[in-house]
């Protein structure tokens, strides 16, 4: 039921035998909060929402009643009535409570909400047969009218691709900090079906269903249909997770009753969480942080995005999903940040295990880092008695949308997470390097002795002129003198840890028996360098050519995030000689922090050094070269003839280059982006390999066409062209000014193509070099 949800929301506390209700406890269970739910509407005649004094017009007029004793807004978009019941069933989970009038059955073992004294604005979407969502104005708008900084949504699509609408939400969001979208993960996860999860906006909190207290294999497992990530673009998605199975809540109905009904899925788990985010709201907002009790001289407003940091900051580890043997870890596909747990997420005297510290609306600009530093304490009597298991440091930032729906990286502005202990830099969300997919990133640190840790957020690449964060810090934290302030700590983001390049205004004369650059030595500058402040990048320029060894010395002699500048900038601090990689793997072992760039590689063939530049992409995790190209260079398969369709046409702006060998990649299309749709040999071909020319016309046919362009590069094609297929033809034509060749091909069904031509475009299905 309800009753057993909250309790696993708010942290399965157990005081002997008795279920604890932590929050409730002290005295927050929503007062002053208000949520909004998109559903099918709303029963205003059960017993968990029934007003014995009237109720709010239920229509188009969007009018707010804040005197209501729960239903403050009804907006009629499609109905006034909750045919279904779906609606009051979530509605009952995120804030229902039995009312206390003539008529109310008070005898019946209550299912009240996770948030029983909060209030709510309904926006009917739909009724037993069909829903029709709405885009974030009118609807997020309409509710912020009545109040409303939580919205419940527990409906989807069973898309995990980055949508119009994933992009319309994130743009409300980041335009509106304080508002809060809390959305299902979906019921298509059967049979641990990945990639099933829906609705995948970046800012959104994204819900899977667990069992509930009792049931199954319990609440650390997964239920069998709770949709599985991650986004398509590769982002971790569930978020976090909530009982979601055989929940007993509200039941609707046209008359006065207070009767329950149980259901299951993800969209029972999603009111919950939303639930829970309200009480963390009042908890913020009446004072009870830091010291864990009411003082309202500590009262703040927190951003959506701190609310969400302390949701993700929270999770405990689930151990899989019920009824397989999936074996479930932190930031996979199926638990994302684990089971949310409140007494967890921030600080309740005499409830929680361990401190917490929070920071919101901290506003970087790129190139910029924030740090603090704390001692982690291993004795469990220094902290008041602190007893958590791990430290656990949050970040969360409300992202800008992304322009495009079908971007391989839907990331905007990139932060960077990292936590220095000792001689170790940890990096959140499981990864070995920075995450460059995700606007949350955790990172947790087992308890063991007592230790210094330094926490940075760096902006490593900002689209807009600046973004703001949320960062929550818990365990046995000693914030020593530095206790936070009524308001969270919004420390003066400084430049990164970078000393100044400016040469000394006197400075020393440098022996003559020092070397020096020769004026015939041409500086080329290196692919990886850094700026220093003031944004003003140090090249090969600044140090000049002559004697300006001791612009050299000052410059490589320095350090940045603990790394020697001459080993970032080999080129300049080895007077210029060759000494650039020769492969994006090598670069980012060199610096870990490198991210997702341009760069130099150099290659010797047949005897001459030679340098060229790459894309290095997946530097986080597994770094790959891939040539940009300066023209556009396609692909086609012409429709007519026996394949009927739209042609489809692939545009490439990189190719997948093997650095070592020079081949490409022509089944690699990670950027590219195609149109059409045709049935080839019973697949359906949405898109080409590159360097392809195909059609199923007639004997020998040309219709199909393909271009590559390698202008702007060093590179030429060798190794030729070829056909295939049935009755194929096909020719090149070589445009010596552009570097480019021009592709015909085709037949019944046939192909052109470059060599090894061997495969048909169809059934190119993993890597094919030439």
């Amino acid at each position: 039921s309800n009753h057993e949800a909250r309790w696993i929301i708010q942290g399965s506390v157990m005081d002997d035998n008795t279920m604890v209700l932590p929050f409730h406890d002290a005295g927050i269970m929503g007062l002053g909060q208000v949520a909004q739910m998109s559903d099918t509407g709303l029963s205003v005649n059960s017993c968990y929402f029934y007003d014995s004094t009237g109720e709010v017009p239920r229509d188009k007029s969007k009018k707010v009643e804040i005197e209501r004793r729960k239903v403050i807004q009804y907006y009629a978009k499609v109905s006034s009535e909750d045919e279904h019941g779906h609606g009051t069933h979530c509605a009952g989970t995120i804030l229902g409570k039995i009312c206390t009038d003539d008529g109310c059955d008070t005898d019946s073992t209550p299912r009240d909400g996770t948030a029983p004294e909060a209030k709510i604005a309904v926006y009917d979407i739909g009724t037993s047969d069909r829903l029709s969502p709405e885009n974030a104005d009118p609807m997020f708008v309409t509710g912020k009218l009545a109040g409303a900084t939580v919205h419940s949504a527990s409906w989807g699509n069973g898309v995990n691709t980055y949508q119009s609408r994933d992009k319309d939400y994130d743009k409300f969001q980041y335009e509106n900090p304080d508002f809060l979208v809390v959305f299902a993960a979906g019921n298509s996860g059967k049979n641990n079906k990945k990639n099933s999860v829906s609705t995948v906006a970046k800012n959104n909190l994204n819900v899977c269903a667990t069992r509930n207290k009792g049931q199954g294999q319990g609440e650390l497992y997964a239920a069998y249909f709770s949709s599985m990530g991650p986004s398509s673009d590769g982002r971790i998605k569930p978020d976090i997770c909530a009982p979601g199975h055989t929940i007993s809540s509200a039941d609707n109905g046209s008359a006065r009753q207070c009767g329950t009904v149980g259901m299951s899925g993800t969209s029972m788990a999603c009111p919950g969480v939303a639930g829970a985010a309200l009480l963390l709201r009042q908890y913020f907002m009446e004072g009870y942080y830091p010291s864990g009790t009411k003082i309202p001289g500590d009262a703040l407003i927190p951003s959506g995005a701190l609310i969400k940091a302390a949701i993700l900051n929270s999770g405990r580890l689930m151990l899989g999903r019920d009824g397989s043997n999936f074996p479930s870890k932190f930031y996979d596909e199926s638990q994302g940040f684990g089971l949310i747990s409140l007494v967890d997420a921030v600080y309740i005297k005499d409830k929680s295990k361990g401190k917490v510290l929070v920071w919101d609306n901290v506003e970087l600009t790129n190139g910029q880092e924030w740090e603090e530093t704390f001692e982690i304490l291993a004795s469990d009597n220094v902290l008041d008695s602190c007893s958590a298991d791990h430290t656990s440091v949050t970040l969360t930032y409300f992202d800008k949308e992304n322009a495009s729906t079908s971007c391989t990286t839907c990331l905007v502005n990139r932060l960077d997470l990292t936590v220095e202990k000792g001689s170790q830099r940890l990096y959140p969300n499981g990864k070995i390097g920075p995450d460059m997919k995700n606007n949350a990133q955790r990172i947790r640190i087992p308890k063991g002795d007592t230790d210094i840790i330094t926490v940075k957020v760096k902006a490593t690449n900002l689209v807009t002129q600046n973004q703001k964060f949320a960062l929550v810090i818990s365990g046995c934290v000693d914030i020593g003198s530095r206790r936070p302030t009524s308001t969270p700590t919004t420390s003066k983001p400084t430049v990164s840890n970078f000393p100044s390049l400016n040469p000394s205004s006197t400075p020393s004369k440098v022996s003559s028996s020092t070397p020096s650059l020769s004026p015939s030595v041409t500086c080329v500058d290196d692919p990886e360098f850094v700026k220093a402040r003031g944004m003003r990048k140090r090249t090969c320029n600044y140090i000049g050519e002559g004697n300006k060894q001791y612009r050299i010395n000052k410059w490589c002699n320095k350090q940045k995030s603990g790394i020697s500048i001459s080993v970032l900038c080999c080129k300049t601090c080895r007077k210029c000689t060759t000494c650039a990689s020769n492969s994006c793997a090598a670069i980012r072992n060199r610096n870990p922090s490198n991210n997702d760039g341009e760069y130099i590689l150099e290659k010797t063939v047949d005897g001459v050094s030679t340098e060229f530049k790459v894309w290095c992409h997946n530097m986080a995790n597994d770094p790959k070269e891939y040539l940009s190209l300066t023209e556009n260079n396609f692909s086609q398969y012409t429709q007519g003839g026996a394949r009927r369709g739209q042609t489809v046409t692939t545009t490439f702006t990189k190719i997948r280059l093997n650095a070592t060998s020079l081949m490409i990649d022509l089944n690699d299309r990670t950027f590219s982006t195609s149109v059409g749709k045709i049935s080839h040999n019973n697949v359906v071909l949405t898109s080409m390999p590159f360097a392809v020319a195909a059609d199923c016309a007639s004997a020998r046919s040309k219709t199909g066409k393909a271009l590559i362009n390698l202008s702007g590069t060093p590179f030429k094609v060798i190794g030729g062209f070829g056909i295939g297929g049935y009755l194929p033809g096909g020719s090149a034509t070589y445009d010596l000014k552009k570097n480019s060749w021009n592709l015909e091909g085709g037949g019944y069904c046939g192909w052109f193509m470059a060599n090894p031509q061997k495969y048909s475009p169809s059934e190119m299905n993993s890597a094919h070099h030439a």
